[in-house]
């Protein structure tokens, strides 16, 4: 099978093996072993010669010696009502996973000497979420891309309680008219806030700082 790397490719891959190089040398100076050592010699002759062919079959060779990006919690296609999310996995130790969320934001974690790597406040959004995680270090090699998929349900936190104000049951589409309370985390409505002069409604505490729907606080146990 004949494999083409595109320009964009083969700058990857080179930028890759700068990187590594640094951090063979660093380990050198330290008297420490570089675990990479002989595939980032192959991966030089390819480059070097600047044959593809070779160039495909240094990479098959450290696809063979690297622990491969695999998520064991949550599962895919899952449904959760914790907005933070948390996701574990394993890949190779001591490198770099990357997590996207919706395309709107990217977290980074390094992997333990164990492999073993967790993102703790993954935020997601109400309805379908896509997460793509991938192993920023050796994503080079063959440009893998892990996609979760998980569904966030509505679930109202405030539902059941009572405006300590008011003493008015909540309801869900009173959304928009209610707020929680940053320093005692309890709910109550915005007007009950203003008639009480800005502060919460909760005896003994004075804040005058709250969440409002559109922070992922308001919606946390």
């Amino acid at each position: 099978m004949t494999v083409t790397y595109d320009h964009q490719r083969l700058q990857d891959i080179r930028l890759a093996f700068h990187r590594m190089k640094k951090e063979e040398v660093t380990a050198f100076l330290r008297g420490e072993e570089y675990p990479y050592e002989r595939p980032l010699a192959i991966l030089k002759e390819a480059l070097l010669k600047k044959d593809q062919k070779e160039l495909h079959v240094a990479l098959l060779a450290w696809q063979k010696i690297l622990t491969p990006l695999r998520i064991i919690s949550p599962g895919n296609y899952s449904r959760t009502q914790v907005k933070l999310a948390r996701i574990e996995g394993y890949s190779e130790p001591n490198s770099l996973v990357a997590l996207e969320v919706n395309q709107s934001y990217r977290l980074k974690t390094r992997v333990d000497k164990n492999g073993h790597f967790t993102f703790d406040q993954a935020d997601l959004a109400f309805g379908d979420n896509t997460l793509v995680l991938y192993n920023h270090d050796f994503l080079f090699i063959d440009n893998f891309r892990f996609f979760l998929h998980i569904h966030l349900e509505r679930h109202y936190y405030f539902m059941g309680r009572h405006d300590p104000f008011t003493q008015r049951a909540f309801q869900a589409d009173e959304l928009d008219s209610i707020t929680r309370c940053k320093t005692c985390n309890n709910f109550m409505y915005d007007y009950s806030v203003m008639e009480n002069h800005g502060y919460c409604t909760m005896t003994d505490c004075s804040s005058k700082a709250f969440f409002d729907s559109k922070d992922t606080e308001f919606w946390l146990p």
